[in-house]
């Protein structure tokens, strides 16, 4: 059992130079520096929840997934592309897999999505409510755990 959570956050960038720190100034190894920096915040009351912790250099399949939504959504010029069917499956596909991974309990997956994902994200998929239901359950799930001030 770790320390009471005191509201304390960290964001990932601060989080993603602790551990570039770690291994430049003290000449640790990455898998080394990430362990450090985790126990380091963790005995300090920092909430990490939503927080990549991976070493650096691997990638991490929520993040990959939120990229490639993201990269959609740079494309995404006009609704326009409602209608290219290709455009709403790649987004219903990634939404699929994404949902999967939220719903590994434990995994930490819900969390980084959550605190990663933009309303941005959220607007590039609106369109696509009314002609796939699975997009609907997967915005109804992550809404159940988007923090309460996200829109603001």
């Amino acid at each position: 059992m770790g320390p009471p959570k005191s509201g304390r956050a960290i964001s990932q960038q601060a989080f993603d130079e602790m551990v570039k720190e770690n291994m430049e100034d003290l000449g640790m190894d990455p898998t080394e520096a990430l362990q450090d920096a985790i126990q380091t915040l963790t005995l300090q009351g920092v909430d990490l929840s939503g927080i990549v912790t991976c070493v650096p250099g691997e990638s991490n399949p929520v993040m990959e997934c939120l990229d490639k939504l993201k990269q959609l959504n740079g494309n995404w010029s006009d609704l326009n592309h409602v209608e290219d069917e290709n455009a709403v499956n790649e987004i219903v596909e990634l939404l699929e897999e994404l949902y999967d991974m939220c719903e590994d309990k434990g995994s930490g997956n819900a969390a980084i999505a959550c605190f990663h994902i933009t309303p941005e994200l959220s607007l590039l998929t609106l369109p696509v409510f009314t002609l796939v239901p699975a997009v609907l359950f997967f915005w109804t799930y992550i809404g159940q755990h988007l923090p309460q001030n996200f829109l603001y």
